[in-house]
This record gives structure tokens, C-alpha cells and sequence, in this order.
């Protein structure tokens, strides 16, 4: 392979192993900035639920716990703005990550993706005995993490937002003073606690995913978020490589 993607690491032949009747070869799947994205959104998104449940229902242990609010306000807010650097970042490889990390993994444009949705939401159905092959995520995935980035948007605003609420001369409320227009401050409190919720129930299933496909697959679903590395069928991994060569290759003209 003389065109594909500068980031992917091509598995050797020589590591290729048999399982049942094919071949399989471990692939560098996800680059270190994705894992590192990755790790530090959950770590961020866990700080940020304890602070917020904090804020919304303070436990005073002694005196008047001005101080440990500010202390907790503090690290939330600090946890918020690490959220929008793991957004910026995720949206930036979006476009210039390796095949396995750009759009349309995320979005079902081509007509491959299309139908291995299709057959993802069967098999999540009990339609279908095996979960579509693919290398990346599947398309159902790639969906719901659209889906995660439009909430963690919304957390990011309405969060800025309450913030700048109380202080109407600074930039941040320049930026997202236009939410309240929209909806009162309550609402906004509201809005900003329960899609902290919706997060936690896309964790849940997330992660009840991620082990099924791993248990069924066997192809290091889990791991290959610490390491990078997946075992996929050898021709698997070729056609895809192909086909992303080709449309670099049809861009380019």
C-alpha cells in the first residue's frame, strides 16, 4: 500500500495468526491523541458530574463552606474549559486524524457505512448472529457519538453561560448572554443538569456495547483504547485501506 494514510501503521504479514478459518493481523487502529482524548474526556466528565452534583446540592461540614464552594466551583469550571479543549482537539481530527478517526466514521455518507448500519441496528435487535466487520467504529457508534459531542456542546454553552451570569461585563457572557433570550436561568440550570444525565446513560451503553462487540468479536474492542491496537481480518483491513487511498487519491485530482 504506496497511498494510504500517513498516520496508519500497516500491520506486517508476518504477524498475521490464524483464528478458526482466517487470518487475522493486529492494526494500529486509534493514533495517541484520539486514546489520549479519549481517557481524558472520561476523567473530565467524571470531575465535572462530582463538582456539578456538588454545586447544585452543597454538604457543609463545618463553618460556613464558602471556601470549599469556591474551591469546587473552581475545579469545575476548570474541568469545563478541559472540555471544550477535548472537543476542539476531537474536532480537529476529525479532519486531519488517521481513516479510523476522521468524519466519516462518524457520520454514514458512504454507501458501505450505510449498510453496515443497517446491520448493526439488527444485530442490536437480535437480527443478525454477528456485529457488522469493521475496522473503526461501526456506524451506529459513530452516530452516537455525534450524538455525545452535541451534548457536551450544550454542557459547554449553558455552562459558560451560567457562569457569565453573574458577571455581564466579561467576554463570556458577550458570547452566550443569547441563551438567556431563549430560556430563563432555572431552565438553563435544568438543562445543563439533565443532559449531565443523558451523558451517563450514553456511558452506560457505551460501555455495555463495547464489551458485547469485544466478547463477540474477540478483536481487542477494549484494549485497543489503552494500546492502539485491534486484530482484524487481514483482507478486512486491506480493503478499507484501499478504498480510503482511493478517495485520497480522487481528492486530490
Amino acid at each position: 500500500m504506496t497511498d494510504m494514510h500517513p498516520s496508519v501503521r500497516r500491520p506486517a504479514a508476518n504477524r498475521e495468526v490464524v483464528v478458526g478459518t482466517e487470518c487475522v493481523t493486529p492494526v494500529k487502529v486509534w493514533q495517541p491523541w484520539i486514546r489520549l482524548l479519549h481517557w481524558t474526556l472520561v476523567g473530565t466528565v467524571v470531575v465535572l458530574s462530582l463538582t456539578g452534583f456538588y454545586i447544585a446540592d452543597p454538604v457543609v461540614l463545618g463553618g460556613d463552606g464558602g471556601g470549599l464552594m469556591a474551591t469546587v466551583r473552581f475545579v469545575h469550571v476548570l474541568a469545563g474549559w478541559m472540555l471544550i479543549t477535548v472537543l476542539v482537539g476531537r474536532l480537529y481530527l476529525a479532519f486531519a486524524g488517521n481513516p479510523w478517526a476522521r468524519w466519516p466514521q462518524l457520520l454514514p455518507v458512504w454507501r458501505e457505512r450505510r449498510a453496515q448500519l443497517w446491520h448493526t441496528v439488527r444485530y442490536y435487535a437480535f437480527l443478525e448472529k454477528h456485529p457488522a466487520e469493521v475496522v473503526g467504529h461501526n456506524p451506529m457508534a459513530g452516530l452516537a457519538y455525534v450524538g455525545l459531542f452535541g451534548m457536551l456542546a450544550v454542557q459547554a454553552v449553558t455552562g459558560i453561560a451560567l457562569v457569565a451570569v453573574t458577571d455581564r461585563d466579561g467576554w463570556e457572557w458577550a458570547a452566550t448572554g443569547w441563551v438567556f433570550q431563549l430560556l430563563a436561568v432555572p431552565e438553563v440550570r435544568l438543562l445543563h443538569h439533565l443532559v449531565m444525565w443523558f451523558t451517563w446513560t450514553f456511558v452506560v451503553f457505551h460501555v455495555y456495547a463495547a464489551t458485547l462487540v469485544d466478547r463477540v468479536e474477540r478483536g481487542g474492542e477494549i484494549s485497543s483504547m489503552v494500546g492502539g491496537w485491534k486484530m482484524m481480518p487481514t483482507g478486512r483491513i486491506e480493503e478499507e485501506l484501499s478504498r480510503d487511498a482511493a478517495r485520497r487519491r480522487r481528492r486530490r485530482r
